[in-house]
Formats: structure tokens, C-alpha cells, sequence
């Protein structure tokens, strides 16, 4: 099983920052409306045709997907709105506010027929200034870093909630402001499974909630600050030779 872990991070933008990250969010905002109106107009058309006799796949098909919204956006973008390329502005913007558009329509569907638990969501609706202002930015790539970089290890714990081991020696302990009390349960209930030393050991019964242990030499040892380390020593080996 696996997790997936987010952060809330608040920005300190400059003036000149602020605006620009204002000019995405408008950028955002811009291009879900285009995909309502591309949806829209869709079915208004397909609404027309069926009057005329058309049926199944004569009828316009509608850009429910994410894929089929990127495209009409890259065909229509050039002369509709030339200031998005003359502002120079990212064009993850327009393909974040896409996917955002096709996850709203199928949320709606899945609502609608059940498929989705909770309050049943209405169809998706324009987005106004007066709106609160959004974008998404999906950074999906590997960046190359200098070969003698600082590096650093980080192991999120139990007891903190992040340990940092850096190239100097320096362990750092960052503490989270308060517990996440769910975590913790599912990892107390897999603690009685845990068996962490061979039959014989003095250390046998220690569980995961034991972070710092004084081993029968009289070492002291934390569990955060050894995976830190090790996954320091991990960075290092992994790092192309000179």
C-alpha cells in the first residue's frame, strides 16, 4: 500500500511576483471558461442537429476530456487570445485548467448517476473575477543539479516530523505543529507486527513508536536521525562521478 502526502505552502510573492502569479490565475480562469463555452456550444449543436434527423455518430461529439479540451484550446488560442503567448505566460496553466474542466464534468456524471458518494454536484458553471482566484502548476520533470551541490537526506518520522542530515554533519529536527492523530493510529495498529531484531537480540521488542533506544553498548541511537543519514549516503552514492 502506498501514501500520498501534500503540503500547504504560503508564498511571501513580491509586488512584481504577485502580479504575475495574478496574471496565471486570470489565465486559469480564462481558459475553463473557453472549455465550458467549446462544451457548451457542443451540445447546443448536437441539440440543433437532432432536429434535422441526425443521430448517433453524425452528431458533433463533445470535448468532454481533458485531451480533446487541450486541442481546441491550441487551435483556437492563437487568434482568440494572442496576449497569452505575447505575455510570455506558462503553458501548464492552460493544460492544468483543462484537466480541471474534464475532472468537473466527470465528477458531474458519476454524481448524477450514482457513481460518486456525497451531495450531488450540479453541472460545472462559469468562472468570475469575483471567483476565488486559482491556478494549478504540474512540475512533472527531473531537474539536473551540478555534480558538487550540497546534498542532504530527509526522513519523515514519527517523532518529528521531518529530520534533515546535510552534507556538513548538521542534523536538523523539524517539528510539525501538531500530530496527525490518524497516521499515528494506523501506524500504532501495524506496530504489533513489527519485529525489528533477530530472536536473541536485547533489542527484539522494540516497535516503531521506540525512536530512541540506548543499545546494550551504551550507543544511543535515533531512528530519524539514522534514516537521515542513510539517505544522505543514498544521494551521494547515486550522484554521477566527476
Amino acid at each position: 500500500m502506498s501514501d500520498r502526502q501534500g503540503f500547504r505552502v504560503e508564498l511571501a510573492p513580491t509586488p512584481e511576483q504577485r502580479k504575475r502569479l495574478s496574471r496565471h490565475a486570470g489565465l486559469s480562469r480564462v481558459v475553463e471558461n473557453f472549455c465550458l463555452e467549446k462544451v457548451r456550444a457542443a451540445l447546443d449543436q448536437r441539440e440543433a442537429e437532432k432536429t434535422y434527423g441526425v443521430t448517433g455518430t453524425g452528431l458533433t461529439p463533445v470535448p468532454w476530456s481533458a485531451p480533446a479540451l487541450e486541442r481546441a484550446w491550441r487551435t483556437e488560442h492563437p487568434k482568440r487570445f494572442a496576449w497569452f503567448a505575447a505575455e510570455g505566460l506558462s503553458s501548464r496553466v492552460p493544460k492544468e485548467a483543462c484537466r480541471l474542466r474534464a475532472a468537473g464534468f466527470k465528477n458531474f456524471f458519476d454524481s448524477r448517476n450514482g457513481a460518486r458518494k456525497g451531495k450531488k454536484l450540479g453541472f460545472p458553471d462559469w468562472r468570475k473575477r469575483k471567483h476565488r482566484s486559482r491556478f494549478r502548476y504540474d512540475v512533472n520533470e527531473r531537474r539536473a543539479v551540478a555534480a558538487d551541490a550540497a546534498a542532504c537526506g530527509i526522513d519523515v518520522g514519527v517523532k518529528t516530523f521531518a529530520t534533515v542530515a546535510d552534507d556538513d554533519g548538521t542534523v536538523t529536527e523539524i517539528h510539525a505543529p501538531k500530530p496527525l492523530k490518524a497516521a499515528l493510529r494506523r501506524l500504532r495498529k501495524a506496530n504489533k507486527a513489527v519485529a525489528r531484531k533477530q530472536r536473541g537480540s536485547n533489542n527484539r521488542g522494540l516497535t516503531l513508536n521506540d525512536r530512541v533506544w540506548t543499545c546494550s553498548c551504551g550507543v544511543v541511537h535515533d531512528r530519524d536521525v539514522n534514516a537521515a543519514i542513510n539517505l544522505l549516503a543514498a544521494v551521494k552514492l547515486d550522484r554521477p562521478s566527476a
